[in-house]
């Protein structure tokens, strides 16, 4: 029998292969931002079960995959994570369309903190990831989709 957390956290692991899949040198920068698009749906489903906590657990855990400086990506997810936590009446009352147009401002503020350590760690200079905020946005209306309906599918109210 299927648990509450164990479809969560499956959707979680899922969001984690996804992240770290390789892709062909042209789409790298087209790469959702699929931990956040599925922490983010979570949060407005699940608000009182997913919160900043589970954010700032998975950036630590994205960090340390990525081998990363560790606390960036908990940060950056904690940083999406706080306006939705916040706001999620409000959000789950919005058509899906508007709700990929409010994740692109709010994705850019959850990839700030890694594209700003990338430029004070003298890489280079270090290019804000467009592409995968846009693409994000784009495939938001079937990644709610689908999570609706394995969250309805499982009964988690």
């Amino acid at each position: 029998m299927w648990t509450r957390w164990s479809v969560v956290g499956g959707c979680f692991f899922i969001a984690l292969v996804l992240t770290f899949i390789p892709l062909p040198a042209w789409a790298v920068e087209l790469r959702p931002h699929w931990v956040a698009l599925v922490l983010i749906y979570w949060i407005m489903a699940l608000p009182d079960r997913v919160s900043l906590g589970t954010a700032w657990s998975l950036g630590l855990l994205v960090d340390a995959c990525r081998g990363d400086v560790l606390g960036v990506q908990a940060l950056s997810l904690t940083l999406a994570a706080y306006p939705v936590a916040r706001f999620h009446l409000q959000l789950r009352a919005f058509p899906v369309w508007q709700q990929s147009l409010l994740l692109i401002p709010l994705m850019a503020v959850a990839v700030f903190p890694g594209f700003w350590l990338a430029g004070m760690g003298n890489r280079g200079q270090p290019n804000f990831p467009w592409p995968g905020l846009l693409t994000s946005g784009l495939i938001w209306p079937w990644v709610f989709a689908l999570l609706r309906h394995l969250r309805r599918r499982f009964g988690l109210a």
